[in-house]
């Protein structure tokens, strides 16, 4: 059975499906009130019906051969690729992991794992991969594997406004999450191809779709990503090649929440400075102290715990590993609910939802505000 825990706060569950029928039979002549409850209805028992069936009734299949062969994952420093590693390996795939940094701490953990290699590689640079790629080709070979599954999980996030971020903020982004991705596949492609079959899977996000302030040049990266995936597994059908994408939604990676606040605030500000006197005046500081906050808050209320990343190791496996893998997967069935229910909305309503009212505007707003104005 897959490691699925029920819902969290399940008993919240119960009595909002119970208040939200009982309001919906004793005020049935209210239509507005009515229809309104009926939909909240229809959302808590399909979330509770999609949970107990994938608890309780389906069981993924997986293949048996994975002694037979080999995977890539990129970016097993920390996070996501390092525990994809290991899950791999402990299924007995031969798992190339690659790491930026050969003596950080994720590192030397994943060199003490059988059926671990640790290889040094930065995805945005051309040579770094070849190097790993003839590496690679030589390995499988000497240890009689097939090359099976490219996992592109290199990425970076980093919280800044559209205006205080310089170009070059925007360029590594898509050149590690977008174009790091393409040249991986690109330079392993011939490697896939020489073996009959294989799979790609590229680690998107939920950001590609819903776009956060302050978020945007990470949002811009997983569209890119998602759309490079959509058409390289169009394009790659005839060779018996599939190419999925996982697409999580707010996942703690780090240590704790306070290494996460830690790093982004520090980016933040590094580029908060960078930014040109006029544009810090506009904006000013309450400004810059409350976008910082804001987050704070949003990260504490709504980033999912270390105990839940196992939502999103579990789609990986199945991705590579899974006898019918899905094209896409959404880790967590209320992320998929949250969704699908605002993709019915029009924008401008999704907007105020994810956007809500900022309690310190800009100075210049400000100042502009208390200024007289005139009239022509």
């Amino acid at each position: 059975m897959r490691s699925f825990k029920f819902w969290p706060n399940q008993w919240l569950y119960i009595a909002a499906f119970v208040a939200s029928m009982d309001i919906m039979m004793t005020v049935r002549k209210f239509y507005f009130i009515n229809v309104i409850c009926s939909g909240a209805f229809s959302i808590i028992f399909g979330d509770i019906c999609v949970k107990a069936y994938e608890v309780f009734v389906y069981k993924r299949k997986f293949l048996e051969d994975t002694q037979k062969k080999a995977v890539l994952v990129t970016g097993c420093d920390t996070g996501f690729g390092f525990l994809f590693a290991q899950k791999l390996a402990k299924m007995g795939f031969l798992v190339y992991a690659t790491v930026l940094d050969r003596n950080s701490d994720g590192a030397k953990t994943l060199e003490t794992h059988n059926n671990i290699v640790v290889v040094a590689l930065d995805v945005t640079k051309q040579a770094s991969i070849d190097q790993v790629v003839e590496f690679v080709t030589s390995d499988v070979k000497k240890r009689d594997r097939t090359f099976w599954c490219l996992v592109n999980n290199a990425g970076v996030a980093i919280y800044c406004d559209v205006e205080f971020a310089p170009m070059d903020h925007y360029q590594h982004l898509m050149d590690v999450n977008v174009f790091g991705a393409v040249r991986m596949c690109k330079s392993f492609l011939p490697l896939l191809r020489a073996a009959g079959n294989g799979r790609i899977v590229n680690i998107a996000s939920q950001s590609s779709k819903l776009t956060l302030p302050c978020m945007t040049a990470y949002s811009m990266s997983k569209n890119a990503l998602t759309s490079f995936s959509n058409g390289l597994r169009l394009e790659l059908k005839p060779w018996n090649i599939s190419v999925h994408t996982i697409e999580p939604m707010f996942y703690l990676t780090t240590p704790t929440v306070e290494d996460l606040l830690k790093h982004h605030n520090e980016h933040y500000m590094k580029l908060w400075h960078s930014a040109p006197n006029e544009t810090k005046q506009a904006y000013g500081d309450s400004y810059r102290i409350n976008r910082i906050q804001t987050f704070k808050e949003l990260t504490t209320k709504y980033m999912k715990p270390k105990e839940e990343l196992y939502e999103v190791v579990d789609d990986v496996v199945h991705a590579v590993a899974g006898i019918d893998p899905n094209v896409r997967y959404t880790p967590s069935t209320r992320v998929k609910i949250l969704m699908k229910m605002l993709s019915f909305l029009p924008q401008e309503l999704v907007d105020k939802i994810i956007n809500p009212e900022m309690k310190e505007l800009p100075a210049g707003l400000k100042n502009a505000q208390l200024s007289p104005r005139t009239h022509s």
